[in-house]
C-alpha cells in the first residue's frame, strides 16, 4: 500500500515528559503499530459495505507490519499467496486492485491456463455462462473450475488436482443412475472460422434427448471496473484522527509504569 503520513509527531514528542522522552522511539513504533490495526480494521468494515458477499479470504487478507524503534514505519499489507493450481497469484491484490484503481482486471488463474493449453484465445477473457455454477459469494464455483481444468488437462502437475483420465471422462458422459447424476460432456464451441466461443457442457436425459448450456464465454472485451474503493484515502483520515490520541495514550500508559518504578 502507499505510504500514509503521520502529521504533528515532533509536536506531540515535545510535550513528553523528560522521564520518558529517551523511550520516544519504543512509544512511536507502538503508537504506530496500534493506529495500522484500526486502519486495518476499518478497510474490513469497508469491504462488507463497498463489496457484494466479499468472501472470508478476501476480508482476512490484510495484515499489519509492525512497527520497531528502528524502524518507525508501520503499514497495512496485502496478503500474497503462493502456491499450485488456480491459487498460485496474488488474489488479494488482483481481486482488488481494479476497485482501487479503476480499470481493466488481470487475467485469472483458470484463464492462464486455458490461454496455455489453446483454448482461450490470447485476446479474449472468459465470463460465467447461464449454465455455470455460482456460489454463495457471487462467483463460479470453484469446484466446476477445477473440473473444467482437469477435463482439458491443463494441469501440469503430476499427483496434484491431477487431469482427468480418458476413463474419468467417460464415467461422466455416461452418469450414474445410482447415484442420480445424469452424464454429461464439456466441449469448446467454436465459430465458422474455428475461433472459440466458449466452453459449453452437454446434459443427457436419456430417452429425452440433451441439453446444451454455456459455462464460460468467451469475449473480446477485458472486464473493467470503476474506481469504486479509495483505501488510501481513507485510511489516511483513520491516522489523522486516531494517531495523535493513541500516541498520547501509549506515552500516559508508559510515564504511568516508570513512576511507579
Amino acid at each position: 500500500m502507499p505510504k500514509i503520513e503521520v502529521k504533528g509527531l515532533k509536536e506531540l514528542q515535545a510535550g513528553l515528559d523528560d522521564l520518558i522522552k529517551h523511550r520516544i522511539p519504543k512509544i512511536t513504533a507502538i503508537a504506530l503499530t496500534k493506529t495500522a490495526e484500526v486502519v486495518k480494521l476499518q478497510s474490513r468494515q469497508e469491504m462488507t459495505q463497498v463489496f457484494d458477499r466479499p468472501t472470508p479470504f478476501i476480508l482476512r487478507s490484510q495484515y499489519v507490519q509492525m512497527a520497531t524503534a528502528n524502524n518507525l514505519t508501520a503499514s497495512v499489507e496485502w496478503k500474497s499467496r503462493a502456491g499450485k493450481g488456480v491459487r498460485q497469484w496474488d488474489a488479494a491484490t488482483r481481486t482488488l486492485s481494479p476497485h482501487v484503481e479503476g480499470g481493466g482486471r488481470e487475467l485469472k488463474g483458470f484463464e492462464f491456463r486455458l490461454r496455455q493449453m489453446g483454448i482461450l484465445p490470447p485476446d479474449m477473457y472468459a465470463m460465467p455462462g447461464v449454465g455455470a455454477e455460482i456460489d454463495a459469494y457471487g462467483n463460479m464455483s470453484r469446484g466446476q473450475i477445477i473440473q473444467i481444468l482437469s477435463y482439458f488437462q491443463t494441469f501440469p502437475e503430476m499427483g496434484y488436482r491431477a487431469n482427468m483420465t480418458a476413463k474419468k471422462i467417460e464415467r461422466l458422459a455416461k452418469g450414474s443412475k445410482r447415484k442420480g447424476q445424469r452424464g454429461f460432456v464439456y466441449f469448446v464451441k467454436r465459430n465458422s472460422g474455428g475461433v472459440p466461443l466458449g466452453i459449453y457442457r452437454r446434459t443427457s436425459f436419456g430417452a429425452w434427448g440433451s441439453a446444451i448450456k454455456p459455462i464460460l464465454i468467451f469475449t473480446p472485451r477485458q472486464p473493467g471496473y470503476r474506481r469504486r474503493w479509495d483505501v488510501f484515502a481513507n485510511a489516511q483520515k483513520v491516522v489523522d484522527k486516531e494517531f495523535p490520541k493513541i500516541f498520547k495514550q501509549v506515552a500516559d500508559e508508559t510515564l504511568a509504569y516508570w513512576q511507579k518504578k
